[in-house]
């Protein structure tokens, strides 16, 4: 960005549109920008990293010193810890204001400390570490300062937490007894939660008042997606799993809690999509398309988990709809001017290409042919993508002079 306010002005000074001694102005001030911008992200993690040993700090002396303190006293201790950090957050972040970014690190470090105590506490009265329930505890606990103070960090924590939580309730705690008989479904499970966390994230009133927070929890549903759809590519997740067994036998043992989970989550999915559609009405060339992709989503993965086959039908229709919803995002990147979601794209383009050389030429080419071939295609592949990448980022620059948050 300086440097494309560089040449600007230089422009202008060309062209007579400022004179030497204004220019020169201009030019110490994007310096001076630049060296504020700087060091605003070295302040943000120095106070991350910070927050993160006093953290691990905390844990580490009443780990060390487990034996000799009573139950009582680890609870208020733990309670106190997490207290102090949380108001030493928002007391230099909103009343003060004088430190915000160490102020949000601490509010960061305070929602960590609450989960933390949370299990520690657990482990104190030998509630089992693997329920469910005391991840649902932590999001709650976290839920007001994600919209109450829209911390990006902790909305980060609370997205990561929502699919650990309906991965814990789902396959009962990563029991693997039960875990096993669920796995060959997990990729279609998250496939619909996180479409269903997209069109949560959509909601108008959402996008209006919690814009940052919504921004987020759509960038991470976007990620899962693909990643799910990657997974449901591989006949592994959705076709011939091997000579000996197929998709439909696996589903067969798929447990009933789990497959209740799955069209609860769909049916919520789907009705939170077909609201943004019908009732919501969002505004935006694209709003009203990807509630649309969500809504197909929710179908095609309903219909698969109930109604799988032998054949590799679904892996063909997955790998379709992966590669369109990869073009979508870079299409819908490109048209906001969105890094993060060019970004995105551009990994899925690449992974895509490469996962499919190996399914296509690993039997067919010889190895040195097959390496040389592939070493070829990564090495050129990564030129080309990253000099389109640069060239999208100097264009959105062109235009404006907003940062990657476009949305």
């Amino acid at each position: 960005m300086a440097g494309y306010m560089e040449r600007l002005v230089d422009k202008w000074e060309n062209n007579s549109v400022v004179t030497s001694e204004q220019a020169q102005i201009m030019r110490a001030d994007i310096v001076e920008d630049k060296k504020e911008r700087t060091s605003s992200k070295l302040i943000s993690i120095l106070s991350t990293l910070g927050a993160l040993s006093l953290g691990i700090g905390a844990f580490l002396f009443i780990a060390s010193n487990w034996t000799s303190m009573s139950s009582v006293f680890k609870v208020i201790l733990l309670t106190v810890c997490t207290a102090i950090s949380t108001y030493a957050g928002y007391s230099l972040t909103y009343e003060r204001a004088n430190f915000p970014r160490v102020g949000h690190s601490l509010l960061f470090l305070g929602s960590l400390l609450f989960g933390g105590s949370i299990f520690l506490i657990a482990q104190i009265y030998h509630v089992n570490a693997n329920n469910h329930s005391l991840v649902l505890l932590w999001m709650i606990g976290i839920l007001p300062l994600v919209y109450g103070l829209r911390n990006r960090a902790v909305a980060s924590l609370f997205g990561v937490l929502s699919y650990l939580w309906i991965g814990l309730f789902v396959f009962r705690g990563f029991n693997f007894s039960v875990a096993s008989k669920n796995f060959v479904a997990f990729p279609v499970l998250y496939l619909v939660f996180a479409v269903l966390m997209f069109a949560l994230g959509s909601l108008p009133f959402h996008l209006n008042k919690f814009d940052r927070v919504s921004r987020i929890f759509r960038l991470m549903s976007v990620k899962v997606i693909l990643g799910s759809l990657f997974l449901l590519s591989f006949e592994l997740f959705s076709g011939h799993v091997s000579s000996y067994t197929n998709i439909v036998k696996l589903f067969a043992k798929v447990t009933p809690q789990f497959t209740f989970a799955f069209i609860g989550i769909a049916v919520l999915a789907a009705l939170a999509c077909a609201y943004n559609i019908w009732i919501g009405k969002p505004q935006g060339r694209f709003r009203q398309l990807e509630q649309q992709i969500g809504l197909t989503l929710c179908v095609i993965g309903s219909i698969f988990f109930l109604f799988p086959v032998e054949s590799g039908m679904y892996t063909l229709i997955f790998n379709l709809i992966l590669l369109a919803l990869i073009l979508t995002v870079l299409l819908v990147g490109h048209h906001r001017e969105d890094m993060s979601l060019i970004n995105i794209g551009m990994m899925y383009v690449g992974l895509f290409i490469l996962v499919r050389y190996f399914d296509f030429f690993w039997e067919l080419l010889p190895r040195s042919i097959f390496f040389l071939v592939g070493g070829c295609i990564l090495v050129v592949g990564g030129i080309f993508f990253e000099k389109k990448r640069n060239a999208l980022r100097q264009e959105f620059q062109t235009r404006t002079s907003g940062g990657d948050d476009h949305e």
